[in-house]
């Protein structure tokens, strides 16, 4: 542990202590208390283990849980970080009516914010718990991941995690923030775009942490377009390739729907980029291709359909289980029908379908159908710069009718 208490109550935080002499004189001031259990803890000066207090006797205390050498690092560069802000920062301040230390307390203000920072792979329940324990108490939380935890595929894409995706954090865009304690570097991830349950699209920028300030992570610059679209078609693009490899699961029913329908290259309106697809734990492709197929594709030009009956049919196969859903701490991100809104959003943008009141829409045209591979990823390329621009720049019509 890093923080401890004197015999007069008083916090003594080892971040503070600058040079091996103050650590000295500290270790000749003892004792000192765990502020959690009360008991008394001994300073270990590191030589071959950083420099921490620990409890004299075995305790099953919640502070004496060991600590990895990078989360060490880690959360001292990011308490001198916040230290550097002038922003009233704590180490391991014990929250008692939760029974939480956080790495970090922060209070700016009448804001109070806990910084946590993860360097492994934990049950996502535990994060949950965790999280949900603090913004009880009115507390804003903020995960910062270590760069391990980052996992970039070829042409730029991200293999994101359940953990990374809990820790998504709505700005302009999504976006992750990681620290890489080796290099003493942030990476922001923003402008996340999910294609599928692990592959995401985004745009990945490295900052020093002394040259790093929040201003970087609130005000993100926008994805360029041409790369972006260059990105998502390619992805459409090996998933035509192999989409015969599909054998199993939901992407197999998808199949079945092309397969009925007499289609060898599915329309490019779907396997759209679109902000909302981190709700739904599956392959774009699949569950924007089931509403298609199963509300517009056969319906007739000028038929009306209705917003309700997509919301009810989502709900259903969430609750079901044949479709799966992503945990955010944000619980505002997890809307279903938000999902289907943008889906249907870029339906309108790309003059498929239009708005009528009372939550009803109108067909007015049908999607092209390719008949040449060639074909296929041409149109792709039209509908992604479509997307982009719902995305990222273009007011929509969405709302017209």
């Amino acid at each position: 542990m890093i923080v401890a208490l004197n015999t007069k109550s008083h916090t003594i935080n080892l971040f503070e202590i600058n040079t091996k002499e103050e650590l000295l004189r500290l270790k000749e001031n003892g004792p000192y208390y765990c502020p959690i259990c009360k008991k008394q803890v001994r300073l270990k000066i590191g030589v071959k283990r950083v420099t921490h207090f620990a409890h004299i006797d075995l305790t099953e205390c919640e502070n004496e849980r060991k600590e990895s050498i990078d989360h060490y690092k880690g959360k001292l560069a990011l308490y001198q970080f916040f230290k550097r802000l002038n922003v009233n920062v704590e180490v391991e301040k014990f929250i008692p009516e939760i029974n939480q230390r956080p790495d970090l307390f922060i209070r700016l203000n009448s804001l109070k914010m806990c910084v946590e920072y993860q360097c492994s792979l934990i049950p996502l329940e535990i994060m949950i718990k965790r999280t949900n324990s603090f913004k009880k108490s009115g507390m804003k939380v903020l995960w910062i991941l270590n760069d391990k935890l980052l996992n970039q595929k070829r042409w730029s894409s991200f293999q994101i995690n359940s953990l990374s995706i809990y820790s998504l954090v709505r700005i302009n865009s999504f976006s992750l923030l990681f620290y890489n304690p080796t290099l003493q570097s942030f990476t922001v991830l923003s402008s996340l775009i999910a294609f599928s349950p692990v592959q995401y699209i985004g745009q990945k920028s490295v900052f020093p942490i002394n040259n790093f300030s929040l201003k970087e992570f609130l005000s993100q610059n926008g994805m360029d377009k041409k790369v972006f679209v260059s990105k998502w078609t390619r992805l459409k693009k090996d998933f035509r390739l192999y989409q015969h490899l599909h054998t199993k699961g939901n992407l197999k029913i998808f199949k079945q729907y092309l397969y009925n329908a007499n289609i060898n290259y599915f329309p490019a309106v779907i396997g759209v980029p679109l902000e909302s697809n981190c709700i739904i734990k599956e392959n774009c492709i699949f569950w924007q291709g089931v509403i298609y197929f199963k509300f517009f594709h056969e319906a007739e030009i000028g038929q009306l359909i209705f917003l309700d009956k997509i919301y009810q049919f989502v709900k259903l196969e969430v609750q079901n289980g044949k479709w799966r859903v992503n945990q955010f701490q944000d619980n505002e991100i997890g809307n279903l029908e938000k999902c289907v809104e943008k889906y249907i959003d870029f339906l309108v943008k790309i003059r498929i379908v239009k708005r009528i009141k009372n939550g009803k829409i109108m067909k007015i045209a049908n999607a092209i159908i390719s008949t040449t591979f060639q074909q296929a990823l041409d149109e792709d390329r039209l509908s992604t710069n479509t997307a982009f621009d719902l995305l990222f720049n273009a007011r929509t019509d969405s709302n017209d009718y």
